[in-house]
């Protein structure tokens, strides 16, 4: 948050706050996530999560969407796809070592 206050002269931006929105659902969907993976079979709670996220992240990226995005660079695209897909695949073992109980216990 500080390194968001002096990138903008004091002032919290719109993007600041999506940064904040973000971490908030991060933190929830990993808790749900976690207590799901012990009822159901967590690749199952991996999938159904990411076919609920769909219609939020396809409106979130239309309300957000700017054109100059094409424009970006190799580094810009890599680091996209790496964050965009790695995470997702990794959440499939991750949830299966919470249903485990090791870090939920």
């Amino acid at each position: 948050m500080l390194y968001a206050l002096l990138k903008s002269s004091g002032n919290f931006t719109y993007i600041d706050g999506l940064l904040v929105l973000g971490g908030i659902s991060a933190c929830i969907g990993y808790v749900e996530g976690g207590e799901l993976s012990r009822r159901m079979n967590p690749r199952t709670v991996m999938s159904w999560t990411l076919i609920i996220s769909l219609p939020f992240n396809v409106a979130m990226t239309w309300l957000t969407y700017n054109s100059e995005y094409i424009d970006a660079g190799a580094v810009a695209w890599t680091s996209f796809i790496y964050l965009r897909f790695f995470p997702m695949f990794l959440g499939f073992f991750w949830y299966e070592g919470l249903a485990m109980g090791v870090l939920l216990e």
